[in-house]
């Protein structure tokens, strides 16, 4: 795997890229993986909470592409003004095979101030096993100081508001993956929460950081559609739900001890893919002012099927059993 420093992680088990190589001046490949152990990207339904996890591996990608190859040195901050990105099917995408991945990334845009790299934009595009591509995405970078991510000093635990949704209305199956509230009690619009944010949470802050990272604004967003969804649409009851595609654009930071609300917005439920398929946008507020939004579509299949695909299930499933085999006396067969 790639040296943590590279993707700003402090622990490996959080580090998603194997390798990268240079194809042109400004076009790139990376090898990534789908991991099948991890205490957040895999504890969904479907074994993997796909739309968070890739958009984050095309991230580090990025990340380690401008360290690599533009001399941006390690102590810089990445701060992500815009971000869009789509699945090529328009339903929840499922991990069906457990070869690496490649993202192949193209600089579009590259802004230099003072001699020193000040802003990129990145195109991505990602490959299965076999060649065939699956996901599209550009984002764009402001390149600063880290100091301005990370805080000097720690910081107290954030005072939660609210309730915390229970872990099955957003899919997951451990509590400390919740980041949204059950709905706010005599909210004027029925399809807003909050956002639940722990400091001790050991990905998003695995390393110091003085506001809200804009991974867990993903995927609190995105646990905000699914559980508003589900409420709002009953067809899809038992269905697993996840954002196929999305517009992210974020205005001001997410500060850690301001309470942020999240509202969704829905269009018209409609048919796709053997699923259903609704346009949604999800707004991020605190102290009455917008600090940014969710421009996308949340896609719906039967979870049956969705755990049936899984290559993650079926590993995390024979990791299971092998563990319970191993620890049986060696004749147990025969008791």
């Amino acid at each position: 795997m790639l040296d943590r420093e590279l993707v700003h992680k402090r622990l490996p088990e959080n580090v998603f890229v194997e390798s990268h190589t240079r194809r042109g001046e400004r076009e790139f490949t990376s090898r990534c993986v789908f991991v099948t152990a991890h205490r957040l990207y895999n504890d969904s339904v479907s074994g993997l909470s796909a739309a968070g996890y890739v958009v984050e591996a095309a991230r580090q990608a990025n990340l380690a592409i401008c360290h690599e190859f533009f001399d941006v040195p390690l102590s810089a901050g990445f701060l992500v003004t815009a971000l869009d990105w789509c699945f090529t099917a328009p339903r929840p995408f499922v991990v069906q095979t457990l070869e690496p991945f490649e993202v192949r990334t193209e600089i579009v845009e590259a802004v230099t101030r003072r001699g020193a790299l000040a802003k990129i934009t990145a195109r991505s595009h990602l490959f299965d096993g076999d060649g065939l591509e699956f996901f599209e995405g550009e984002a764009s970078f402001l390149i600063t100081s880290r100091s301005l991510t990370a805080r000097g000093q720690h910081t107290e635990a954030v005072e939660r508001l609210g309730t915390p949704a229970s872990p099955a209305s957003v899919q997951v199956y451990s509590p400390e993956n919740v980041f949204v509230s059950a709905p706010i009690h005599g909210a004027e619009a029925p399809d807003r929460t909050l956002l639940m944010v722990d400091t001790a949470h050991p990905y998003f802050f695995e390393h110091e950081n003085s506001h809200v990272p804009g991974m867990l604004l993903l995927e609190a967003g995105k646990q905000a559609a699914v559980y508003s969804a589900l409420g709002r649409f009953p067809i899809v009851g038992d269905c697993y739900a996840d954002l196929y595609r999305g517009e992210a654009r974020f205005g001001r930071f997410a500060e850690l001890h301001r309470t942020t609300a999240i509202s969704c917005v829905f269009g018209r439920l409609s048919e796709a893919e053997g699923g259903f398929v609704a346009p949604v946008e999800v707004e991020f507020e605190q102290a009455g002012r917008e600090l940014g939004r969710i421009h996308g579509a949340i896609a719906f299949m039967d979870q049956a099927e969705a755990v049936a695909l899984s290559a993650i299930r079926r590993e995390q499933l024979d990791a299971a059993l092998s563990s319970v085999t191993a620890d049986l006396p060696m004749n147990w067969a025969f008791q």
